[in-house]
């Protein structure tokens, strides 16, 4: 519908246009003319301003949705981020205390097994287990 108007009202200004040369210049009818097809095209240039305006506030509020939905998507992947950080901490903590138990208790046992046949005495075994002890820095 819009566009068949200023498709009429685009055809008026060339019709109003091909008046004018069979006008004289400075005559009532050539200004009348001109103050007609003045009318019509800032009629059509509102027309334009008001489209604009609509896809503007269109392109703005489509722009204020995307920036909404990345801020979003940005803070979900911040948290995922964050629980597998937590995750990767509590394993590697985890590792960091059971490794050197295990260790320990292995040296200890084959302390105690090489104590019974009398290889090492039990202050041989602890002077060696304390010197092996994994320390926190």
């Amino acid at each position: 519908m819009r566009n068949e108007i200023r498709d009429v009202l685009e055809n008026r200004i060339l019709d109003m246009d091909s008046e004018l040369d069979s006008l004289e210049v400075g005559s009532d009818g050539y200004s009348k003319t001109v103050s007609d097809m003045k009318k019509i095209a800032d009629i059509l240039l509102d027309d334009d301003k008001f489209i604009l305006a609509k896809e503007t506030e269109k392109d703005e509020i489509t722009y204020k949705y995307d920036d909404i939905a990345t801020k979003e998507r940005i803070a979900e992947e911040q948290r995922k981020s964050e629980a597998k950080d937590r995750r990767n901490r509590i394993i590697m903590d985890t590792v960091g205390i059971v490794v050197p138990l295990t260790a320990e208790a292995g040296l200890l046992l084959v302390g105690m097994c090489f104590e019974r046949t009398g290889s090492f005495s039990m202050t041989t075994l602890r002077n060696v287990v304390s010197s092996l002890r994994i320390k926190k820095k």
